[in-house]
């Protein structure tokens, strides 16, 4: 990426998602000369309406193809997705953000893999269970119970 004016630039905030693509979406997308990955990374684009300009770049890359096409994926996630706004006031009343919610998923992902790779390595699964049972806060007390 080449720096846009006073060498600014968009930084890359973007997340990587491991995603089970169908075999029809695949094809549609080889019918129009793309991939899915390139299809959905355009239409991300689209629907955040986000630009990349020679002013001011974006180091992910990720830019929508048209003012056309980003009204259209506005109005597609409008009527395909209406509950979106009311998920995202829902988990923030909660006091957590999306990105906290990921982090805990990766974590439990990275919990559970090192429980395997213990009892895999011939540990005792019930002993750890009694044991973390044991460091565990009474249910009422603000921990998990």
């Amino acid at each position: 990426m080449i720096p846009g004016i006073g060498g600014a630039f968009v930084e890359d905030r973007s997340q990587t998602l491991r995603l089970k693509v169908p075999a029809d979406f695949a094809e549609l997308c080889r019918s129009r000369m793309t991939t899915a990955e390139a299809a959905l990374t355009r239409f991300m684009g689209d629907a955040c309406d986000l630009e990349s300009t020679r002013a001011l770049p974006r180091a992910d890359a990720i830019s929508r193809s048209s003012d056309e096409s980003a009204k259209a994926a506005r109005r597609w996630l409008d009527v395909a997705l209406p509950e979106v706004e009311v998920l995202q006031e829902s988990s923030s009343d909660f006091g957590f953000e999306e990105t906290d919610l990921d982090m805990l998923a990766t974590e439990l992902d990275e919990l559970i893999d090192a429980v395997h790779a213990f009892v895999e390595a011939g540990g005792d699964a019930q002993a750890l269970a009694r044991e973390l049972g044991e460091r565990t806060p009474a249910a009422g007390s603000g921990g998990i119970g």
